[in-house]
């Protein structure tokens, strides 16, 4: 089953996929109250649906480039801090009351940084049989 990847890769791998759960999960749960609750009633099913659409394109791009250009590892790294980076500008520009169409903007940014994250991490896990 490791022959393919040593072990201190595949709990390293592991515990990322941990952390970017729990992250996402604790963003995405409680995103429609928050919207509410800063008055961004109006972008509320958009930024639902800016989810829906990079879960759809962003893999195509980065599932690619992972596949045959860079390790996936390496690219799970990158998509990680991106979308460390994009939540925090996200959770800044509500807390502040931005423009919603700027939060909107930002949250489709945090879309296409964390949806590749789970068909890269499919793709990963097919091939050491996790």
């Amino acid at each position: 089953m490791l022959k393919t990847l040593r072990k201190a890769e595949y709990a390293e791998l592991t515990l990322l996929f941990f952390i970017q759960g729990v992250a996402m999960s604790t963003w995405f749960v409680p995103l429609g109250s928050i919207l509410d609750a800063h008055g961004m009633h109006g972008i509320k099913p958009f930024a639902f649906a800016a989810t829906a659409l990079a879960a759809f394109v962003s893999p195509l791009m980065f599932g690619a480039m992972a596949d045959r250009h860079v390790a996936p590892a390496r690219v799970l790294r990158w998509l990680a801090v991106a979308t460390a980076v994009t939540m925090a500008l996200v959770s800044t520009a509500i807390k502040y009351d931005c423009n919603p169409w700027l939060v909107l903007a930002l949250i489709q940014l945090l879309s296409l940084c964390s949806a590749p994250m789970v068909s890269i991490r499919i793709l990963r896990m097919d091939r050491v049989g996790f």
